[in-house]
């Protein structure tokens, strides 16, 4: 009947400050327009994806898939198991990860564009602006760390006390981005760094902490990306 309540499905696409519909609903009392408010008027179920989610995730998978790398090879370099194989396979799960991160920025990039222009709010500058700060407070301490080991003689403790500042990083972040799924990151890293720190054996350290962290931001940027969403 027309103008009655019909309960709906809609999938809206939010991007900031409003959500739109996907598709045109006009048989339903015209609801096509913005949705500025959440709720559920009418009946309506909606499936809400931000797009501002969808593309802050693609990025954090891939600079920790190219971080993850990079861990990856400091480990294997400890062993001396660069070869052409361990580079190939390096190469290969770098690639497929960047791939999926790179479809998910793209596919985030084409639901924001469907979105009306709208002013930056202030909480997404906030945002920036406290996200800045914790990446200022993760690498001057990484810098002073290696300097300072590397001076009292000590370079084989530099990697494991990267790998715990690196991970208390991730705990402000878990909480500014709202992924709880950082906190087990940054646990990871310290269990790693911690259990390191404990073994003697210079070149074992260093392939553990290398291997560890880097196996951890792989398997990190892989859940992101798997997420439905």
């Amino acid at each position: 009947m027309p103008g009655a309540n019909v309960p709906l499905s809609v999938t809206l696409r939010c991007c900031g400050q409003g959500c739109w519909c996907n598709r045109d609903i006009t048989s339903a009392n015209n609801l096509s327009k913005p949705i500025l408010q959440m709720g559920n008027p009418m009946g309506i179920t909606s499936t809400l994806v931000p797009a501002g989610a969808l593309q802050g995730r693609a990025i954090g998978a891939l600079i920790m898939t190219g971080f993850g790398a990079i861990w990856m090879i400091s480990g294997a370099y400890a062993l001396r198991l660069l070869s052409w194989e361990i580079w190939l396979v390096i190469a290969v799960l770098t690639g497929l990860l960047c791939l999926m991160a790179w479809q998910r920025l793209q596919r985030a990039r084409q639901i924001a564009s469907t979105c009306a222009a709208v002013p930056q709010s202030q909480s997404i500058q906030d945002r920036r602006r406290r996200f800045g700060m914790v990446m200022a407070f993760e690498w001057v301490p990484i810098l002073l760390t290696a300097v300072v080991l590397g001076r009292i003689g000590h370079p084989e403790l530099i990697l494991p006390a990267i790998a715990v500042i690196v991970g208390m990083h991730f705990i402000p972040l878990a909480k500014l981005f709202n992924v709880s799924l950082y906190y087990w990151t940054g646990g990871s890293f310290v269990l790693i760094a911690v259990v390191s720190f404990a073994i003697g054996h210079q070149v074992l350290r260093q392939a553990i902490t290398g291997l560890g962290c880097g196996l951890s931001l792989w398997l990190t940027s892989a859940v992101l990306l798997l997420r439905r969403g």
